[in-house]
């Protein structure tokens, strides 16, 4: 009897090495990284991002600004008997990275018109990207009870800070609440190349914890997974790990792939509208980068997977011609929605990091997209949106 030949194209076939690394991240993804001071994470509309890894902020932000709000002068007096107390909002604004904000809050110690702000023996760290188009703005608003009224803002001219020592700047507030060429608040300011900062300052805008959340599968199923694939010759006891042996990590070195540790967090990314989650990591060596999705955990996620009414994605495909499947392709509803609210910042980040699709096969990076239950059609749809804007991002130059 003839042996059967396979019909399997070997480069399409399941690689199990691979598939056991994106496990571990589709699981990882069942947990929240929370920032370790405040003000290290940034949003982007609804979508807040923690950017992980140190040196993936020396390749996408440039210089820091330390900043302390001391004082405010000659406020406008309130309209209520209550004496109200001030408070200063520090927004930074990134455009070129879809529009990434951080906004932070600091309480005033004095009341009246002449406001002044406690001391901050660590002041705030704002990484900045473009010194022309970067905007930090110091909003003043007062409060009283449930009231909040607004004092005006000013606006930090970047390029003027660069490179100069830490100083007390004073700017004249304007908008609807100031007293228009009388308000003033002043601010210690220092902006310097991140080449200058210090391991400490560099290591504060990345000090953060991993917060474990109720993951569908977990050291049993690996530990069930390595028995089996030790009774088929897949792995041997000589090739255990001298740690615990029953991780998703261990699992991919032991079936001979890489160590899913070795793919590094970069950034997590959280929307709370829709309660969708993303963690990326990468391997620069390797020229490796993986996102994954988190699956349902919770009510608000029920409610994105019986959203079961179908939608054409137009805005995946847009006005391509040659889009796969094209206007053919029907989507859950609820996966679409999920997976718009995170789409752009996701992408903004894959484009920042590989430098866009298009490169010389060398230099080219590869993508993997991965995810459990939800978060697996979640990836579904990232994989096709990638893949879709493939010949888009080769117009474009890295930055």
């Amino acid at each position: 009897m003839a042996e059967p030949t396979s019909t399997i194209d070997p480069a399409r076939s399941f690689e199990l090495a691979v598939a056991v690394p994106l496990a571990s991240c589709s699981f990882t993804a069942y947990t929240c990284a929370v920032e370790d001071q405040p003000g290290q994470s940034y949003k982007t509309k609804d979508t807040a991002i923690s950017f992980l890894d140190r040196s993936f902020l020396f390749e996408t932000f440039n210089s820091l600004l330390d900043i302390r709000v001391l004082r405010a002068t000659k406020l406008r007096k309130p309209d209520i008997i209550i004496q109200p107390k001030a408070f200063a909002v520090v927004t930074t604004e990134w455009p070129s990275l879809h529009g990434c904000s951080s906004a932070r809050r600091f309480d005033s110690i004095t009341t009246g018109t002449d406001p002044v702000w406690a001391s901050q023996p660590t002041p705030l760290r704002i990484p900045i990207r473009d010194l022309e188009r970067d905007m930090v703005r110091v909003q003043l608003y007062d409060e009283a009870g449930w009231s909040v009224d607004d004092l005006g803002f000013a606006v930090l001219k970047l390029s003027d800070l660069i490179d100069k020592p830490e100083q007390e700047l004073t700017v004249n507030l304007e908008g609807l609440g100031a007293n228009k060429g009388v308000s003033t608040v002043t601010v210690s300011c220092r902006l310097r190349p991140l080449a200058q900062c210090t391991a400490e300052e560099l290591g504060s805008l990345a000090a953060w914890h991993t917060t474990n959340r109720a993951a569908p599968a977990g050291t049993e199923a690996t530990d069930g997974m390595v028995n089996y694939f030790s009774m088929w010759g897949a792995v041997s006891n000589n090739s255990m790990p001298a740690k615990n042996p029953d991780t998703w990590d261990n699992l991919g070195v032991l079936l001979g792939g890489e160590a899913a540790d070795m793919l590094v967090p970069v950034a997590f990314l959280d929307n709370g509208r829709t309660d969708t989650q993303v963690w990326i990591f990468r391997n620069v060596e390797k020229r490796k980068l993986v996102l994954a999705f988190r699956g349902t955990e919770k009510g608000t996620d029920w409610l994105t997977n019986i959203n079961i009414a179908t939608c054409k994605p137009t805005s995946l495909i847009g006005s391509r011609p040659d889009s796969v499947g094209g206007s053919q392709i029907l989507v859950h509803q609820g996966f679409f929605g999920a997976y718009m609210s995170v789409r752009k910042t996701c992408n903004v980040l894959v484009e920042i990091i590989t430098g866009g699709f298009g490169q010389p096969a060398n230099q080219a990076w590869r993508v993997q997209v991965t995810g459990h239950s939800l978060g697996g059609a979640l990836a579904t749809l990232s994989t096709y949106d990638l893949a879709s804007q493939k010949w888009d991002y080769e117009q474009k130059s890295k930055r």
